[in-house]
C-alpha cells in the first residue's frame, strides 16, 4: 500500500525567486521586496556612500507622477512609506519592455 501522505508526483509548488539585491539590505527590506516582487525588480544599500536604500521597479511600475522608476530613502521605513505611491507605468521605456 502506498502512503497516502506523499504529495502527488506531477504537482510541483515553486518558491518564489530570490529578490535581486546588492550591497548588505537588511532582512527587513528584503523581506518586504520579496512580497512585492511582482513590482519589485531589486533593492540595494548604499547606506556606505550615504545615499540610504534603493528599490528598483519592474517594468510596468512607477513612483509618483513624475514615473520615476526607483525609490529611495534612508530609512527602511521610510522606503515602505513612498512604496505605497507606486503605481502602473504606461511610458514608452516601459511598454516596450511589457
Amino acid at each position: 500500500m502506498q502512503n497516502e501522505s506523499l504529495s502527488h508526483p506531477m504537482k510541483t509548488e515553486s518558491a518564489p525567486k530570490p529578490i535581486s539585491t546588492y550591497g548588505n539590505p537588511p532582512k527587513s527590506l528584503v523581506a518586504f521586496a520579496q512580497r512585492h516582487q511582482d513590482k519589485i525588480r531589486e533593492v540595494g544599500d548604499e547606506r556606505g556612500t550615504e545615499d540610504g536604500y534603493w528599490i528598483y521597479l519592474k517594468a510596468g511600475f512607477c513612483w509618483d507622477d513624475q514615473g520615476l522608476h526607483s525609490l529611495h530613502e534612508n530609512t527602511v521605513s521610510d522606503i515602505i512609506r513612498a512604496f505605497g505611491s507606486v503605481m502602473p507605468c504606461r511610458c514608452k521605456d516601459c511598454a516596450e519592455q511589457l
